[in-house]
């Protein structure tokens, strides 16, 4: 009796903090894999630094070209790494759903061990 009472008080508290943890560590992992906080802050850079500068001296058209392959890049960049944000945010979702299906199952297991050993015991008996 000592012992299923040792594993109770284990099972729902070490065992969840433990569980907790593990799931934040992967949540760490996952946040920064994607670089999500980098993606963010540099939204609105060029894709892989991409740009154009105009030649030396005034020319009209190499100006306007310029500007025009600038905001492409910054175009670019913008939705690739807009992508890679929902991508990530939607990894991250799915962790976090991970986390609580895993601690469902963890807090239930206990009860469901004992459901299914009364039912296996009752199914010797009848």
């Amino acid at each position: 009796m000592q012992f299923a009472l040792q594993y109770v008080s284990w099972h729902y508290s070490r065992g969840v903090h433990d569980i907790v943890v593990l799931w934040s560590n992967f949540i760490w992992f996952l946040s920064h894999f994607f670089s999500i906080p980098l993606l963010a802050s540099t939204l609105f850079s060029p894709w892989k630094r991409l740009h154009e500068e105009p030649k030396d001296g005034f020319d009209l058209e190499d100006f306007f070209s310029a500007i025009l392959v600038n905001i492409m890049m910054r175009l670019v960049g913008f939705f690739m790494r807009l992508t890679m944000i929902a991508v990530g945010l939607a990894v991250l979702a799915l962790a976090l759903l991970g986390l609580i299906i895993d601690l469902a199952f963890w807090l239930l297991w206990p009860a469901v061990i004992g459901v299914l050993l009364f039912f296996g015991f009752s199914l010797l008996i009848a």
